[in-house]
């Protein structure tokens, strides 16, 4: 459970971090959300959190922070942040169970994040082909292939190199 829950934060942070330093939404308006299910990044409004699947209210707010490049430039690095965070955090948790001795513990969190993942993405994708009609994403990946289709091939490679230059090297 605490591999899991390390997986998730470094997944959420990463959306979290693309958000507070790329498209430059207050610390006061975006917070992590770990204690819920599915684990989320929320941004204030005037009153409200709000989550990423109350949409379009989500995307408003976001674009409201991001005016100048919305839906064009930071808002598809922002749905990315989340693949390249966990790839980099479970890289960097690799790094430093290997430098300990932890060879099992790393091994753990490379499978966990794949396993995580794809299960998620497969997901995303039933979803997203139910709900075709309505045109809604469901998750990161649907959402990401809305804003670049080019940009969820270029993410899925990063993180599909990451973590199995991880698992030929384990």
């Amino acid at each position: 459970m605490f591999v899991y829950g390390l997986v998730v934060a470094f997944h959420e942070f990463g959306h979290y971090g693309v958000g507070r330093w790329v498209a430059g939404i207050p610390a006061s308006k975006i917070k992590v959300v770990l204690l819920d299910f599915p684990q989320h990044v929320a941004l204030r409004d005037e009153e409200d959190w709000i989550r990423p699947r109350e949409q379009p209210r989500y995307g408003e707010i976001y674009a409201g922070y991001d005016a100048e490049a919305a839906r064009t430039k930071h808002v598809d690095l922002y749905t990315a942040g989340g693949l390249v965070g966990q790839a980099v955090g479970v890289a960097a948790a690799v790094g430093i169970l290997l430098a300990v001795g932890g060879r099992a513990w790393a091994e753990l969190f490379v499978d966990l994040s794949v396993l995580l993942t794809a299960s998620y993405f497969l997901f995303d994708l039933g979803a997203s082909f139910r709900s075709a009609r309505n045109r809604r994403y469901i998750g990161d990946f649907s959402a990401l292939w809305t804003y670049s289709p080019l940009g969820t091939i270029a993410v899925v490679l990063f993180f599909v190199v990451v973590h199995g230059g991880l698992s030929l090297f384990l």
